[in-house]
């Protein structure tokens, strides 16, 4: 009702006269009027000065009226806004990641977004897998990508794919030459892996127990630089994710090879809150962060390793 009476206020404001608002109105005189009398009765005060031609704003009146006409511009900025929303011409995406995927996925997904839509901007928080899945439940962030989780029912997974950890190391290492490697194997030799408690470690560990065989890691670190610097000094192996090591691996400064077994795998998951609705914005870039991971090749394996896959069938 308020609403009307301002509409109302505003025509007759601008007509200087209740008969030409009525008719811009399309509604009686006497209505207009009431409408009128309701609101002055609400405020408190008169609103319109009546003369022998027509009504004035009162002080109060052009108070309101300024209140009014500022409002009208206001949702006309908003509705601009909502527009350029829509074509995404603006507009942000809050993301949480863990380490592992920035360098190829993340840059990647963001790049390729931003050649589209410039005006895109990005938040991206750095956390372990499960501080990602916290804050995407906490509604802090729009989009979080994790390895290795276990989500409750307020989660929806928006991408998933199973990952192997991979045995990453020198093409020139003695154990570059097989398709795959045994996690005895990987026992005689230094290993690098990520803290306790952290998604990847977990599943390690859990498949090192199964096996019935107890690796101490030569180096443990929260650093996907620093495990990856393991690996390129020759004799280490570093155990990560395909997405972890990528451009060592295009470059073949770096070998990965699938560690055996169903135990040392993971998911890979970008998740979102299952009740949220997301910003128009952070909507759009779900599409191009799974085109960005399912579309990641392969570590391509050193020539020796491919015969002897060859040979081996």
């Amino acid at each position: 009702m308020l609403k009307t009476s301002l509409r109302y206020l505003m025509s007759v404001a601008r007509h200087g006269s209740i008969r030409a608002a009525s008719g811009e109105l399309n509604i009686a005189q006497s209505a207009v009027s009431r409408r009128l009398q309701a609101l002055e009765y609400q405020v408190g005060t008169p609103l319109f000065e009546r003369k022998p031609r027509g009504v004035a704003l009162t002080e109060a009146g052009e108070l309101l009226y300024s209140y009014c006409l500022n409002s009208t511009f206001a949702i006309e900025r908003l509705y601009s806004e909502i527009d350029e929303l829509k074509g995404l011409r603006r507009g942000r995406v809050r993301l949480a990641s863990m380490e592992s995927a920035v360098t190829s996925v993340l840059c990647n997904a963001i790049d390729a977004f931003r050649a589209k839509h410039p005006n895109i901007n990005f938040s991206v928080d750095i956390l372990t897998s499960d501080k990602v899945l916290d804050t995407v439940c906490e509604g802090d962030v729009d989009i979080g990508l994790t390895f290795g989780g276990e989500f409750s029912d307020e989660i929806h997974v928006d991408y998933n794919s199973s990952e192997p950890l991979l045995a990453t190391m020198t093409p020139d290492h003695p154990l570059a030459k097989f398709k795959s490697i045994s996690i005895t194997e990987l026992a005689n030799w230094p290993i690098a892996l990520a803290p306790p408690r952290s998604s990847s470690r977990v599943i390690f560990d859990k498949g090192c127990a199964k096996a019935g065989v107890i690796i101490k890691p030569a180096l443990e670190t929260n650093s996907v630089e620093l495990m990856h610097r393991f690996a390129l000094g020759g004799t280490g192996i570093t155990l990560m994710l395909r997405h972890a090591g990528m451009s060592s691996f295009k470059n073949k400064e770096l070998c990965a090879i699938p560690v055996e077994g169903d135990d040392f795998r993971g998911d890979v998951s970008v998740i979102t809150l299952k009740e949220r609705k997301l910003p128009l914005a952070a909507e759009a870039f779900l599409l191009t962060i799974r085109e960005e991971l399912s579309g990641l090749p392969f570590p391509v394996m050193p020539v020796d390793a491919v015969r002897a896959s060859a040979t081996s069938k």
